[in-house]
């Protein structure tokens, strides 16, 4: 919440934007130490996609059974993201070092996937905050639906605009 503050009223953390946008685009919510945090993986699960309409193929072993399809399950019923019906915040010296590992999961195949198949997850369980979750399921479900694009692919469109504009001012440097 301080870095999105920061982001929106003062000026000279207008840079923030990019962390923002890769927070969003890569990481997910969780609250194993504080109440509002993201966690990034800094492994191969960053790259996992959204599995729509129940096609995910690997999670943890209690999330593979639940399934975003509204045919299935009407999400918007539910009071709070299942994430955070599941886990608890932790605040222990013990575990605080161990605490990378609990926050990237234990995540295992539901099947056997075969070499070059993309690697999916039920997302839905990437979502901690109440205040979020309905807006999250819409926007999720809308994703699969293919009527909006999701923050990664977003950042890659806006960045190849600009690089399209950029070329053209080049261009036209170049004639001048």
């Amino acid at each position: 919440e301080l870095m999105e503050s920061l982001y929106e009223n003062v000026p000279e953390f207008k840079e923030l934007g990019d962390v923002l946008r890769y927070t969003y685009g890569y990481g997910f919510q969780q609250s194993t130490v504080a109440e509002y945090e993201y966690y990034i993986d800094s492994g191969i699960l960053t790259f996992v996609n959204h599995g729509c309409n129940g096609t995910s193929n690997i999670g943890e072993e209690d999330t593979m059974s639940f399934s975003e399809d509204i045919d299935l399950v009407d999400l918007l019923k539910l009071n709070s993201p299942p994430s955070s019906q599941m886990r608890r915040s932790t605040l222990d010296l013990v575990i605080d070092r161990h605490l990378p590992s609990f926050a990237a999961g234990y995540d295992e195949s539901s099947r056997d996937i075969k070499a070059g198949e993309e690697l999916l997850q039920n997302y839905m369980y990437f979502m901690s905050y109440s205040e979020d979750w309905k807006l999250q399921v819409l926007d999720q479900k809308a994703q699969c639906r293919g009527e909006v694009l999701g923050q990664v692919r977003q950042d890659e469109i806006e960045a190849l605009d600009k690089e399209e504009e950029d070329s053209r001012d080049d261009d036209e440097d170049d004639k001048d």
